[in-house]
């Protein structure tokens, strides 16, 4: 495998596989398996970048037919994905029988799947579909055949933000020597959507400042905008993190946003009328904080509402009436009282999400 190839460079953030399954499932048919794999090549055929379309693989193998195979139609290996953590997790399951009759057990067959693979911007990850999968073999008394596999789809595979390898696995669960590895696939790059930060300055440019005891401080939640936010937003998601207990805390919202719930507690969902960035951001938030002691080293942080309304992340919404699609963005932190300099940079890594493009919840 080619780690610098186009595939390579494309495929990163990407892949959440949607529930999950053993692969041990052999004792459904036992020794119904192809034998003898061997001659695995997987071939990249085509680069995509950060936009909606395609990149397609394939793989091709040699093995051999046992006899239940060439009589009935029984699993004879699937396709997982291999993620650095956890075991194989089976997208899907092929068979490839009944085949004609008088094919005797043992006889070699060829078997090519096709896969398609997209980064989407939109969504923030990688989406992974199996395409058309087909068998070919020689009869003993008419020729070469070919024909499609069956194919049980047992999950869709969308958006991961990790690597990813590909891997044929036998009905014993046997995972193939030349499957790709877990660190195969990776989208080099994320499309930056916006974020969500806490800030001593409501322009966003100052995310440290100190809040003494006997004193009331300030701090903005903001929107950046960017990418698919950067119009305006109609709506965010999201949980105020890291307050000390002797500090109170007061949220006042911006007087144009409707809120749902408290931003210390679970958090708050708020929808509005298409607020429009100023200078790149648009206000969610202003917090008074009162400070009964001074508490050094405290970090206000933005992270997910729990529990997750719609995607398990801080999540704004774009101004595109009437889909307002929704995505999921970075949660910024801010230092309060900090004994060494920081800077502004990403405070909380986007969670995993199973991501799709839904109707609007507020309007």
């Amino acid at each position: 495998m080619n780690r610098g190839n186009g595939f390579q460079r494309v495929l990163r953030h990407g892949l959440n596989v949607l529930a999950s399954g053993s692969v041990l499932f052999a004792a459904a048919v036992p020794a119904s398996a192809v034998e003898n794999i061997r001659r695995v090549v997987w071939n990249q055929t085509a680069d995509i970048e950060w936009a909606p379309g395609a990149s397609t693989t394939s793989v091709t193998f040699d093995a051999d037919l046992t006899a239940l195979e060439a009589a009935y139609a029984v699993t004879s290996f699937s396709i997982a994905v291999l993620r650095p953590v956890g075991g194989p997790e089976i997208l899907t399951r092929y068979t490839c029988g009944p085949l004609p009759a008088g094919l005797p057990a043992g006889t070699a067959a060829r078997f090519e799947i096709d896969f398609s693979m997209s980064c989407d911007p939109f969504k923030g990850g990688v989406d992974i579909s199996l395409g058309d999968a087909a068998i070919s073999y020689l009869h003993p008394s008419r020729g070469q055949l070919y024909n499609s596999l069956a194919v049980e789809r047992l999950r869709t595979a969308t958006s991961s933000r990790e690597t990813f390898g590909l891997a044929i696995i036998d009905m014993n669960g046997v995972v193939h020597p030349a499957s790709l590895p877990n660190n195969t696939f990776a989208c080099t790059t994320t499309p930056d959507h916006g974020s969500i930060g806490v800030y001593f300055d409501p322009q966003g440019n100052t995310c440290q400042g100190t809040i003494e005891a006997g004193t009331v401080g300030k701090v903005y939640v903001l929107a950046k905008l960017a990418g698919g936010t950067q119009g305006g937003i109609a709506g965010a998601q999201f949980r105020f993190t890291g307050a000390p207990s002797a500090w109170e805390l007061y949220a006042v919202p911006n007087p144009d946003i409707v809120s749902l719930g408290d931003p210390f507690g679970e958090g708050v969902v708020a929808g509005f009328i298409c607020q429009p960035p100023a200078g790149g951001v648009v206000l969610l938030y202003t917090v008074l904080v009162v400070a009964h002691e001074t508490i050094y080293d405290v970090r206000f942080e933005i992270g997910e509402r729990v529990p997750s309304l719609t995607h398990p992340c801080p999540l704004l919404l774009a101004c595109d009436d009437p889909v307002f699609t929704k995505f999921c963005v970075e949660g910024l932190a801010c230092y309060v009282n900090a004994t060494t300099a920081t800077s502004c940079t990403k405070g909380l890594a986007v969670n995993q999400a199973t991501w799709s493009v839904v109707k609007a919840l507020y309007r």
